[in-house]
């Protein structure tokens, strides 16, 4: 709804111009669709465990979430990895 009200404005300011309206109409096309194409591949990784696999499959499921990754093969049983 704020991206309807800035094209408006965006479009009154400068004074009612086809050619504006058209590009502020398809900019704001792009940015929504790119924004649902993102969250949809978010989703899909979060939901489908699209978290990659390591060869020793010793990672827990923190890495996918992007918090710290502990391994519990040839380290300590508490040691975080950098």
């Amino acid at each position: 709804m704020l991206g309807v009200i800035m094209i408006a404005r965006l479009h009154a300011m400068y004074q009612g111009s086809r050619t504006m309206l058209l590009f502020l109409v398809i900019i704001f096309l792009a940015v929504n669709i790119a924004c649902v194409v993102l969250a949809a591949i978010g989703i899909k990784t979060v939901v489908g465990g699209g978290c990659p696999a390591s060869e020793l499959n010793s990672l827990d499921a923190q890495h996918c979430l992007g918090g710290p990754r502990t391994v519990s093969f040839g380290l300590d049983c508490c040691e975080t990895l950098p």
